[in-house]
């Protein structure tokens, strides 16, 4: 079973993240990270592959602050929409 999840920081920070169950009690949780395409359709099958295994992953939203869920398939023309917010959320040296 998977969901999305509200996560609440001390700080009052929230995130949305997935999160995929495994069967039975967890052996561990752990943290699948996104790329520049969010949470898609590759991510959740990363995490419910390792819930599959018995871990419990919850790859968080991490980016929404920069242009809402990201959901972006991983083609081509996705790529340069990436790069793009790549560049507002990681500073640029000169």
């Amino acid at each position: 079973m998977s969901e999305t999840v509200r996560l609440k920081a001390s700080d009052g920070h929230e995130l949305d993240a997935y999160v995929s169950w495994p069967s039975d009690a967890p052996i561990a949780g752990i943290m699948v990270i996104q790329e520049a395409f969010g949470v898609n359709r590759h991510i959740r099958s990363v995490a419910d592959s390792y819930a599959k295994d018995g871990f419990l992953p919850s790859p968080p939203h991490s980016l929404i602050e920069l242009g809402g869920a990201w959901n972006w398939a991983m083609k081509p023309q996705t790529y340069r929409k990436g790069s793009l917010w790549r560049g507002r959320a990681i500073p640029q040296t000169p």
